[in-house]
């Protein structure tokens, strides 16, 4: 079997070998329908599952893969004891220099990530490291062993993009274009471009395919299908060196199969307890608050009512959080508190005006830039003790001031329970632990469970 490399984006294989090849490339699809309960008028929403693969495309001769899936295919093979052969001739090798930040000493646990990304044959993969070891650091040290090409960072939002453009002005790099967060594309690249990946799918393709032999996607764990707005680009653009940064891997099988062969494997990882050990992170410090058990919120049964009266409305825990926050205020801690739904953040507004903490801004999406910038900068200089955020802040914001990170909306997902933790871990001079807020909601089965699988990803990192 030969397996062909035909360009940074596809390997292709002779249609005859499909069938030796596509089980490793398979996973379990998923669509819901509505159907008849047995005995009653009713319908429900059934659950049904069916094999679905990642196959390209076909022709009459072969069929077509992700490159991102070409280590899956030959360790599957290898395992199935299949010899084959892979033809690196449309392989693209780009020999990368030392690497160059101005002022920047990279610590030997950043070059062993960025050697493990670039310095060997492949130069396609994801980086998982967690929030605050420096990933705009690892983008940007990346993107300086090759100065003379031409290279994209795509972020999925306008303040993590903001904030890479503005530091690889601090150092040094020449012709920086920013594309998103009201800086349009004007015909031209820069040499190296920063861009939201909404703005730039918008421009055409033929302006970008062949424009970028080196790519980087921060907060990669985004990338999640195999079709929409990463998947428009990523499976067009002609870039040989892909790396994207993740703090958490997606743990469902399609996201990782699509994050796996849009980008590549994954070719080194940090883990928060490494990075503490390692003096890079500060020490997260849980700590759990019981909310009154409340009998209404008992008796709801569908899921928005629980959010909504056990969460959202209900005043005596929100209490607890604009209690909580403000005796660390008066301890001159920098907080923040993470909500998911605006109507909850708005409420905590309302509520720390009325209890004395004054006006508390709340970054949401459609907050401009530039006040969010001005939010951002009171809490680094500590000109501002408190802020309230919903997921806009989750991802890529670096403020090294906070002291305290309150998790007041809830939730189960692993990833943006971590992001929230994330937020408060940059270590400083003046800071070697955090402290993070989680609730116990013991009012209603659906808030318990959530608890539960919180809480065990905290013990599972050592951190309770």
């Amino acid at each position: 079997m030969k397996i062909e490399i035909i360009d940074p984006v596809e390997c292709r294989v002779k249609r005859s070998f499909l069938s030796a090849v596509k089980p490793c490339l398979t996973y379990t699809g998923v669509y819901y329908r509505k159907e008849h309960i047995e005995g009653t008028d009713r319908k429900k929403m059934v659950r049904h599952e069916y094999p679905k693969d990642c196959i390209t495309s076909k022709d009459r001769e072969h069929f077509y893969f992700l490159r991102g899936h070409l280590d899956r295919v030959t360790q599957y093979l290898d395992r199935k004891k299949i010899k084959y052969d892979v033809d690196y001739t449309h392989h693209i090798h780009i020999p990368p220099e030392p690497y160059s930040l101005d002022g920047i000493q990279f610590r030997p646990d950043q070059l062993n990530l960025m050697n493990n990304a670039i310095k060997y044959k492949e130069q396609n993969g994801v980086i998982i490291a967690p929030t605050g070891t420096g990933k705009t650091i690892l983008t940007l040290g990346l993107r300086s062993a090759f100065p003379k090409h031409r290279a994209l960072i795509l972020a999925h939002t306008i303040d993590i993009v903001q904030q890479t453009y503005d530091e690889a002005l601090k150092f040094g790099f020449d012709d920086v274009q920013q594309i998103g967060g009201g800086k349009r594309y004007t015909g031209t690249f820069g040499q190296t471009v920063v861009s939201t990946i909404q703005s730039f799918k918008k421009i055409d393709i033929g302006e970008w395919q062949g424009e970028f032999p080196i790519l980087f996607v921060d907060e990669a764990h985004h990338v999640t299908k195999f079709d929409g707005n990463y998947a428009d680009v990523l499976r067009y653009i002609l870039a040989p060196v892909r790396i994207g940064f993740t703090a958490t891997l997606p743990t469902e099988e399609e996201k990782e199969l699509a994050l796996e062969g849009l980008i590549g494997p994954v070719v080194g990882e940090q883990t928060i307890n490494e990075a503490t050990d390692l003096g890079i992170l500060a020490e997260p410090q849980i700590k759990l608050i019981k909310s009154p058990y409340d009998s209404f919120v008992r008796s709801l049964n569908r899921y928005p009512d629980v959010y909504e009266e056990g969460i959202i409305q209900n005043e005596k825990r929100n209490l607890m959080i604009v209690e909580t926050i403000l005796k660390h205020k008066e301890r001159g801690h920098v907080c923040l508190v993470f909500v998911n739904r605006l109507d909850h953040g708005e409420n905590l507004v309302a509520l720390f005006k009325e209890k004395g903490g004054g006006y508390v801004p709340f970054v949401r999406g459609d907050m401009k830039p530039t006040e969010r910038r001005n939010v951002k900068e009171a809490l680094l200089t500590k000109k501002r003790k408190i802020a309230i955020a919903t997921t806009a802040w989750k991802e890529g914001i670096n403020i090294p001031s906070l002291n305290v990170v309150f998790n007041a909306g809830g939730g189960k997902d692993e990833l943006p329970v971590l992001q929230t933790i994330g937020r408060g871990l940059r270590r400083t001079d003046e800071k070697d632990k955090v402290t993070i807020y989680d609730f116990f909601d013991p009012s209603h089965n659906y808030l318990i469970s959530h608890f539960g699988q919180r809480v065990t990803l905290y013990m599972e990192n050592g951190w309770l």
